[in-house]
Parts: C-alpha cells; sequence; structure tokens
C-alpha cells in the first residue's frame, strides 16, 4: 500500500466516524424530540380530563344554583302573595269603615 492509499484511507475512516458522530446527535434528538412529543400528548390528554371534570363542576354548579333561584323564587312569591292580601284587607277594612 503507497502512502497516499494510507491517508486517504485515514481520511475516509475520519469522514466515516464523523458521519457516524453526526448520525448519533441526530437520532439522540429525534429520540429527544419524540420523548418529549410524548410528554406533551399526555399533558394534553390530562387537560382534557381536567377541562371536562371542570366543565361537569360547572354544569352541577349552575343546577344547584338554579335550584337555588328557583326556591328563591317561591319564597319571593309567597312573601309577595302575603303582603299583597295584608294590603287587600287593610284597603277592604278601610274602604268599610269609610
Amino acid at each position: 500500500m503507497r502512502e497516499s492509499d494510507f491517508e486517504r484511507c485515514e481520511a475516509d475512516a475520519a469522514a466515516l466516524d464523523d458521519a457516524r458522530a453526526r448520525a448519533r446527535t441526530c437520532q439522540r434528538e429525534l429520540d429527544a424530540a419524540s420523548g418529549a412529543e410524548g410528554i406533551l400528548r399526555v399533558q394534553i390528554i390530562e387537560e382534557r380530563e381536567r377541562v371536562t371534570d371542570l366543565e361537569v363542576e360547572r354544569a352541577r354548579i349552575e343546577e344547584e344554583r338554579d335550584k337555588r333561584w328557583t326556591v328563591r323564587r317561591v319564597v319571593g312569591t309567597v312573601v309577595l302573595a302575603l303582603v299583597a292580601g295584608y294590603a287587600g284587607g287593610r284597603v277592604h277594612q278601610w274602604v268599610k269603615g269609610r
């Protein structure tokens, strides 16, 4: 083997080592990216579940609030009916006493 062939062989080996190193670096970056993607997918799924739970909780709270307003409306109507009845009786007594 001539010395120029040997030098070319060493240069090819060095280039091959560089190419392998770049390939390993790229593979590590791909693995890291896919790992990060997997983590993001899990986080997205957890957030969707959390949003769903919050929507269910909001619906339950609104339903309870509607029930409370229904009770308040009934109580308000009864109180107004009593006041109207009392006022009607007072007016009747005033007209009768004239």
